[in-house]
C-alpha cells in the first residue's frame, strides 16, 4: 500500500493488471478499458514479440539460444526473426522439458523487464499490464494487488474465433493455472498484504453483451482504484 500511494503522488499512477487463460479474451478487455478510462495499456505478450525482432546484440542472443534449445526452424531464415507459430509448438509441447522452458523464462526475463519499464516510464493515470501469467510468476506485486481475471463464457468459441487449435490449447492449459486457481491465489495475496482487489470478469462472445460488460467493470474500477 505503501508503493501504491507512492505511485499515486509522485508520479500520478495508479496500476491494474489483467490476466486469464489463452483465450479468454483478455486482450480485447484490455484494449476496451483502456479505450473507456483513457488509460495505457502495456501487453506482455507484445513486449515479447518486440524483443523477438529487436535489432540488439541480446535480442540476437536470444534468438540464437532459442534456435539452440528448440531448434533451427523456430527463427527465420536470416535468424532475425522468431517464428512465433513454431515457437509456441515447441515450447508447449507436452515433451519439452521443464528445464527448457525454466531457461528461456531466465534468459527472456531481463529483456523483457527491460522493455516494461521503457514502456512505463512516461505513463501517467491509470496504467493496465497484461500478463497471462502474471498470478503463475507471483507479480501481482507490480500492479499493487490489483488485478482483473478474465474468464471466457465460451472459450472454445472464442479459441476458433482466433484460429487456436484444440491440441494448442490443451497444450497450453497445462503451463497456465484456471481462471478459479488465479482468483484463488490473487486473493490470498491481497489479504496477506492487506492491499488489492481482484477482480473477476466473464468474457461474453457477443458484442453487446460485452459492451455493457465492459462499461460495468469500467464504472466498477473507476469507484475502486482511480
Amino acid at each position: 500500500f505503501v508503493k501504491a500511494a507512492l505511485e499515486d503522488r509522485l508520479l500520478g499512477r495508479q496500476m491494474i493488471g489483467i490476466t486469464g487463460e489463452m483465450a479468454s479474451g483478455k486482450s480485447y478487455v484490455a484494449e476496451k478499458l483502456a479505450e473507456r478510462l483513457d488509460a495505457t495499456a502495456i501487453n506482455f505478450d507484445q513486449l515479447i514479440r518486440d524483443l523477438y525482432i529487436e535489432d540488439s546484440p541480446g535480442a540476437q542472443k536470444v534468438r540464437d539460444t532459442l534456435a539452440d534449445l528448440l531448434g533451427p526452424d523456430v527463427l527465420d531464415k536470416d535468424r532475425k526473426e522468431v517464428n512465433r507459430t513454431s515457437l509456441k509448438a515447441r515450447l508447449f509441447n507436452p515433451h519439452c522439458p521443464d528445464k527448457t522452458r525454466t531457461q528461456i523464462h531466465e534468459l527472456t526475463t531481463p529483456h523483457v523487464m527491460r522493455l516494461y519499464h521503457k514502456a512505463l516510464a512516461q505513463a501517467k493515470g491509470l496504467v493496465i499490464v497484461e500478463w497471462a501469467q502474471l498470478a503463475e510468476m507471483n507479480m501481482q506485486a507490480m500492479v499493487n494487488g490489483n488485478v482483473i481475471v478474465v474468464e471466457a463464457s465460451d472459450r472454445a468459441a472464442l479459441a476458433t474465433k482466433r484460429g487456436i487449435d484444440e491440441a494448442t490449447l490443451s497444450n497450453v492449459a497445462h503451463h497456465q493455472w484456471s481462471a478459479d486457481k488465479k482468483i484463488e491465489v490473487l486473493q490470498q495475496a491481497a489479504q496477506r498484504n492487506d492491499h488489492g482487489q481482484v477482480f473477476h470478469y466473464m468474457n461474453d462472445l457477443d458484442s453487446e453483451r460485452s459492451a455493457r460488460g465492459i462499461e460495468r467493470l469500467a464504472e466498477t474500477i473507476t469507484g475502486e482504484i482511480k
